[in-house]
């Protein structure tokens, strides 16, 4: 269903999100870039809000703040339908 949702995460790393349209390409990190963030307003934990679309794909690529950090996430998606999340596999 079509309306506004929040895309953020839970760890106690500094995590760093992106959300990408239909695909993402890692030589060209700016295409198809919807949006960005770092920090929410409470935590290092990255949040995007953001007006979806239904039926279309959508990208979220998880990273750290800081390089070589590693550790453990969980993605979390909030609005007035259910998100459903599937790992992609590189092509």
């Amino acid at each position: 269903m079509s309306g506004n949702y929040t895309i953020e995460t839970y760890s106690s790393i500094d995590t760093y999100g992106y959300l990408y349209s239909s695909t993402f390409d890692p030589a060209s990190i700016s295409t198809n870039l919807l949006a960005e963030n770092d920090d929410g307003p409470t935590s290092t934990n990255f949040l995007i809000s953001i007006y979806l679309q239904a039926l279309t794909q959508y990208i979220v690529v998880v990273t750290t703040f800081y390089p070589n950090t590693t550790g453990s996430f969980s993605i979390v998606a909030t609005g007035i339908a259910s998100v459903i999340f599937s790992p992609m596999n590189p092509a």
